[in-house]
């Protein structure tokens, strides 16, 4: 759709030369009264050159449009279209206030922190009067708000009293009237007694939170290293300056209307529902995206009495303190139950049995939420471990392991592999899930997630955490997805960082069974690991030490290290519950034998690279010694810089991971070419925790440096406890029960007995000497813990921003999963009916079918475009493609009926608009760069403006 004729033309007055003064309403009120729905607002074009024209004006714009929205919630909303279209206004302007470089140092203070708005900061010169707040905004009729409170603070006030306010957003007395607020529906806060959705008060409310949650964006226009320290003052004020009652009821609300409405609506053959649904979900994402940031947000550091303070987040506040039981189980249960929602079968009319292919849409919110509330309460933690455990792991990880290649779906996934890595140094959590998993959670899984045997939660996740490793490393000279090869190293350090975590860990209330039956599938002596899972381990000792995958990179002998450790501290700790484990490394005897001739390989290359290097060096040296000395040889600057480089730098083999694994915390500046890698390095840096003993930068530190691999990599000691005890030591104890194993027909469930019977521990007792200190039976095992820095907290808040930028396209995934074209096409054809019969209406007969006046209203509201898209974001970079196309100008997939109804709708209005042309100029769902159409106008511009050229603007990568 073009941009409206008279919106238009105001913003091309807009960007004129002359100042428009803020006490000018007949030309501020025209930008919110002559929109008649959303897309008038949301697809306007080209607004950054008119920013860039006349910046005074465009601020003053958003000045009266804050100004508007403040005054009409004081007055009860007795102008609702007009709200509605400031509120829209607002959202599509402020990401292009927010970009500005100069938004934090001279902007925002003037802006919105300021009683008396003056744009004289911006110009040369001062005008004789500041222009004031007007129109009495800083004052009320109740007195219950003070004359001097600023003016952001009164903009989020007025925002949060707009969402429970009487035929707007609620059905009932105003907050002013009943003294307290009412609740969208019931759950936490219990006053409601709403059962069924208003649609038309969900589509308002979704506009009010989305500007809530734009005016909180402005940490996507900082760097992941100053998101922390910068913060947002807009979230500031909701954490810190909103009332008790409103903060609690805005937060109730939105989790309320999470918990409740997770689920779409089932479309219809005619289409009807999907409108509805669409407004449902939006609302639901946006509720969700807005509690789980104001939960997690860290509030930045304030200088009191002279030192520097961590400011406090009365919401997280609030929630540590929930001790209710009931209310505590309606969060967990309801998170948990969004968190799987791809595990819930679906049985359909044939009795076949189905299951969603994708997550909700408030798949992260709902992991943000649950991990916050496992930190700060410890009445959910203890919640989350009686009841929720085995439900809340096996979503998480079921997440990542189908949804870790799908671009929309990588932040989650990174913060939900997170979260298992927290849960993994809870050593309490990690006994408990020692314990059997239950029948009926096991058969409920799709098929691609199912076990042979029952097994336990622990188990259970070895397993599957090894086939998603193996999975996402590919052979020699397989090809990955672009999106997969930047996320697999996470993945790899995180997952192997939780095995470490987790295989050594027991349960001595857990006692062992001996059902001939069962073979393999028996309990193990206080919940020792299974045989598959040990399977699944050797599995993935033979890939990390597989010699393409060392030579890939200089941090994968640290993955080696890492397992080999964890085997050997399991089985010396408790070698009778690690029988099974014990099994396998005989088993493998000849994989963990040849992990030294690799590691000596590595070392005999690298010594052959170097032989190389000083040989080079030798040969140029003796050549340029060997030049006649009477001739003289003229060697400009350039020429000498660029030999001399060729000259330091003569390596051009494969990277050895010999240097690489000593200094893997240590970061060259040499080795960096510009500022973004030097930040992604301090930040991966920051997302590892520390290593082990023997692997610590201290450790390495303390090594020659010209230490081969198998003197500094950290997995030495304990792969020679592995060769060198126990291998020779379980031979010995089972004499001809292993050698003679294939004679005597002996089973592996028969082994294994004898390894659990054979005293095995008498052997590590004599060889103690020769066992690493944290492998011994009396030590404590380490863990490796997350460490909480400025850092780590920007990447896990850059994670929500990710969800808030992406919300548009993550909803319609939600929504659009499974309609084929076909289903569109049916749907478009009974919209086309209705536009018919809408077309019959505009004879003198108006269509006042209640449904289609309700579709027609919750249409008009829904975000066509992303308010953030073509601006200059720095917190991150969107590498996502667009996976839909659009051949004669309708784009089939995900917007193909709205495509094929809008171009319909431009014959009904006489546009001459070729379908071609329509399509191309669409507003695109992903960041990508977008041509704009110029907004310069002969008749309405002046001559400096007409003069300009098109510039195209920078767009942040997609």
């Amino acid at each position: 759709m073009d941009d409206k004729p008279d919106l238009r033309n105001q913003f091309l007055k807009l960007a004129q030369g002359r100042l428009i003064p803020l006490d000018n309403d007949p030309f501020w009120c025209e930008f919110w009264t002559s929109p008649s729905d959303a897309s008038d607002i949301y697809n306007l074009r080209d607004l950054q050159n008119i920013r860039d024209q006349n910046l005074p004006n465009f601020l003053t714009l958003v000045r009266r449009c804050c100004e508007n929205i403040i005054l009409e919630a004081r007055s009860g909303v007795s102008h609702r279209k007009e709200l509605l279209n400031s509120v829209r206004l607002l959202t599509k302007l402020l990401p292009l206030v927010y970009e500005l470089p100069s938004y934090v140092s001279r902007i925002e203070e003037n802006l919105f922190w300021r009683s008396q708005y003056d744009f004289a900061f911006l110009t040369p010169r001062r005008r004789k009067k500041p222009l004031l707040l007007n129109h009495g905004v800083a004052s009320d009729s109740s007195g219950s708000l003070p004359k001097s409170i600023q003016f952001g603070t009164l903009l989020i006030l007025s925002l949060v009293e707009l969402l429970f306010t009487d035929k707007l957003t609620v059905d009932g007395p105003n907050w002013r009237t009943l003294g307290e607020y009412i609740l969208w529906q019931a759950g936490l806060g219990g006053n409601s007694n709403a059962t069924k959705l208003n649609y038309r008060y969900v589509s308002n409310r979704s506009e009010i939170l989305r500007l809530l949650l734009t005016l909180c964006s402005s940490p996507m226009y900082e760097k992941v290293t100053q998101v922390v320290s910068s913060g947002s003052r807009f979230l500031n004020v909701l954490l810190s300056d909103l009332p008790k009652p409103a903060c609690l009821s805005l937060v109730f609300s939105c989790f309320n209307f999470m918990a409740r409405n997770s689920k779409p609506l089932a479309s219809g053959a005619d289409g009807d529902k999907e409108v509805l649904s669409e407004a449902q979900m939006t609302c639901l994402m946006m509720a969700g995206q807005l509690v789980a940031l104001m939960i997690s947000y860290p509030v930045p550091s304030e200088t009191v009495s002279g030192r520097s303070q961590r400011g406090m987040n009365k919401t997280k506040l609030f929630f540590s303190k929930l001790n209710t039981q009931l209310e505590l189980m309606f969060l967990v249960s309801n998170l948990v139950d969004i968190m799987r929602t791809p595990l819930e079968p679906h049985n359909s009319e044939s009795g076949a049995v189905s299951y969603s292919e994708s997550p909700s849409p408030a798949i992260l919110s709902s992991i943000v939420l649950l991990w916050e509330l496992y930190q700060c309460n410890s009445f959910v933690r203890g919640l989350l471990a009686k009841r929720y455990l085995q439900k809340a792991i096996t979503a998480l990880l079921f997440h990542v392991y189908s949804f870790h290649d799908v671009a929309q779906h990588a932040h989650s996934c990174k913060v939900a592999t997170y979260f298992l890595l927290a849960i993994s140094t809870d050593k309490p959590l990690v006994e408990l899930s020692i314990f059997q998993m239950t029948e009926g959670l096991l058969n409920l899984f799709p098929p691609e997630f199912q076990t042979r045997s029952p097994m336990s939660l622990r188990d259970f996740f070895i397993v599957y955490s090894c086939q998603l490793l193996n999975a996402i490393t590919p052979q020699s000279g397989g090809k990955i997805s672009r999106i997969l090869e930047s996320f697999r190293e996470f993945l790899w350090f995180s997952f192997t960082e939780m095995l470490y975590n987790i295989v050594p860990v027991l349960n001595s209330d857990i006692k062992a069974s001996s059902d001939v039956s069962l073979r393999l599938s028996n309990i193990n002596h206080e919940g020792g690991i299974c045989y598959q899972a040990c399977q699944s381990l050797n599995s993935l000792v033979s890939l990390f030490s597989n010699r393409e995958f060392l030579r890939r990179s200089s941090k994968n002998a640290e993955l080696l290290s890492l397992l080999i450790r964890a085997i050997t501290v399991a089985c010396c700790k408790n070698p009778q519950a690690s029988s099974c484990l014990l099994m396998g490394i005989l088993e493998n005897e000849s994989m963990y034998q040849s992990i030294s001739s690799v590691l000596k390989f590595f070392d005999d290359e690298h010594l052959r690279n170097e032989i190389r290097v000083l040989e080079r060096l030798q040969e140029e040296e003796e050549s340029s010694v060997s030049m006649d000395s009477d001739v003289e040889l003229m060697v400009s600057d350039s020429e000498l810089d660029t030999d001399q480089g060729s000259i330091i730098s003569p390596v051009d083999s494969a990277e050895s991971p010999i240097v690489g694994s000593r200094n893997n915390s240590v970061i060259s500046t040499n080795t960096i070419p510009n500022t973004q890698l030097a930040e992604d390095a301090l930040l991966e840096l920051a997302l590892r925790p520390n290593f082990p003993c023997g692997m610590s930068l201290k450790a390495q530190e303390k090594l020659p440096v010209d230490a081969t691999l198998r003197m500094s990599w950290g997995g030495n000691d304990a792969l020679q406890v592995i060769c060198a005890i126990i291998i020779p030591g379980l031979k010995q104890k089972l004499d001809s029960c292993w050698s003679n194993r294939a004679e005597l027909r002996f089973d592996k469930y028969y082994i294994s007995k004898q390894i659990e019977l054979c005293k095995f521990d008498e052997v590590l007792k004599e060889h103690e000497h020769m066992i690493p200190y944290d492998a011994l039976p009396f030590t404590r095992s380490d863990c490796l813990k997350i460490s909480w820095n400025d850092l780590s907290l920007g990447w896990y808040t850059s994670m929500l921003y990710w969800d808030i930028y992406n919300a548009y396209d993550l909803m319609r995934i939600s929504i659009k999963q499974g309609i084929s074209i076909m289903g569109s096409l049916s749907s478009s054809i009974s919209i086309l009916g209705r536009l018919a019969s809408s077309w019959v209406g505009n004879t003198g007969q108006p269509n006042n079918n209640p449904d289609a006046l309700l579709q027609e209203y919750v249409k008009q509201g829904l975000l066509q475009s992303n308010p953030w898209a073509n601006t200059l974001l720095k917190l991150y970079q969107n590498h996502a493609e667009t996976g839909s196309f659009a051949p004669f100008g309708i784009k089939f997939g995900d917007n193909f009926t709205n495509s094929l109804v809008r171009k319909v709708s431009g014959l009904r209005t006489g546009s001459r608009t070729s379908v071609a042309t329509t399509g191309l100029e669409e507003i695109s769902e992903r960041p990508k760069a977008l041509k704009r159409a110029s907004v310069s106008s002969i008749h309405s511009l002046n001559s400096l403006n007409r003069a300009r050229s098109y510039t195209p603007r920078n767009s942040f990568s997609t």
